[in-house]
């Protein structure tokens, strides 16, 4: 010790080491189990092989994983970054997982605001055309939503969530 500092090697055995993953070590990992970064980014491999990041957390003595990805797609640098910032979110007393769900929400509702009637039958009529039908059903919906009585309660269907759930990828079974 020097001046009342330690040298780096002393403060390098004392310290936690983060960022201990490499692109190689996760590549030749084929075990399921975790592999940790030393700065709480998980790397979970299943059975399979496949590979997933996740960021543990506690917040208000609750423990709570939240994903981040899977390896391939998120490297290990982009799965650090989005780590530092969950650890943001948790310093600051924020649950990141109702954080990421606040933020789908407003979007969703930003998308519906602007939705109009038509556009709003149009994603309607997109989703439901995925599903198995007959013809006569599909015809039959069409002439529903495009008849005058339907188009003159378009502000209220808006407004009523209809476009919300369209927005969320979900059917609705009001029509």
């Amino acid at each position: 010790m020097l001046d009342g500092k330690r040298s780096f090697q002393e403060q390098d055995s004392t310290m936690r080491k983060v960022d201990n993953l490499t692109d190689a070590s996760i590549q030749a990992r084929s075990t399921s189990g975790n592999m940790s970064d030393g700065g709480g980014l998980l790397l979970q491999v299943t059975k399979t092989g496949g590979k997933s990041w996740t960021y543990p957390y506690q917040l208000n003595n609750v423990r709570r994983d939240k994903g981040i990805g899977p390896y391939p797609l998120i490297t290990l640098a982009a799965a650090g970054e989005k780590r530092d910032q969950l650890a943001r979110l948790v310093k600051s007393g924020m649950d990141p997982i109702e954080h990421h769900r606040a933020a789908r929400v407003r979007a969703a509702l930003a998308t519906a605001k602007r939705a109009t009637y038509k556009d709003a039958c149009a994603a309607f009529m997109q989703a439901r055309s995925k599903t198995p039908k007959t013809e006569k059903q599909v015809k039959s919906w069409t002439r529903t939503l495009r008849s005058p009585a339907r188009s003159s309660t378009a502000s209220m269907c808006t407004r009523s969530g209809v476009s919300l759930r369209i927005a969320h990828n979900q059917t609705c079974d009001r029509y």
